[in-house]
């Protein structure tokens, strides 16, 4: 399994992630440990990008708040999916993590 500063390292990645995603007014749409893959054991990255969503372009402010929420509501599920397991969980709901890219 994982230490706990290496499941943090990775959870601040991920999240660095999507606030870059959501500085230029888009929420990733599909967070979920599914669509992240490692470059190598200690770099997680996003994958997946077909719900992508241009939340600035809602007219509807609720709508794009919404997106981003929900990107934020399952990273935090990431985390604890990290934090309660210690490795890279199968599990979907909250998602555990796939293995690294070839």
């Amino acid at each position: 399994g994982i230490g706990i500063d290496e499941a943090l390292r990775w959870f601040i990645m991920l999240a660095d992630g999507i606030a870059v995603l959501h500085r230029a007014g888009l929420a990733h749409g599909d967070v979920r440990a599914s669509n992240v893959v490692f470059r190598d054991r200690h770099q997680p990255v996003w994958i997946d990008f077909a719900a992508l969503t241009p939340v600035a372009c809602h007219e509807d402010a609720r709508l794009h708040g919404t997106a981003m929420k929900r990107d934020l509501v399952r990273l935090g599920w990431l985390l604890r999916d990290l934090l309660v397991s210690g490795d890279r969980a199968q599990s979907e709901d909250p998602p555990g993590f796939v293995a690294p890219l070839p």
